[in-house]
């Protein structure tokens, strides 16, 4: 994902997200900004397994 691509808009609610729901990037593959490898989701998976950023 290219992070310069998204409005402010969608870059605050990613962030919302991390903040009220316990949603954050986690077990990165690869060091660096490529997120085609990082995952999205609680960080507890006994709620719901990861999925792939959007």
């Amino acid at each position: 994902m290219d992070y310069s691509q998204l409005s402010d808009f969608e870059i605050n609610r990613m962030v919302g997200d991390i903040i009220f729901k316990g949603l954050w990037a986690c077990k990165p593959e690869t060091s660096g900004n490529n997120t085609n490898k990082w995952y999205y989701g609680n960080a507890d998976t006994t709620f719901e397994p990861l999925n792939h950023l959007p």
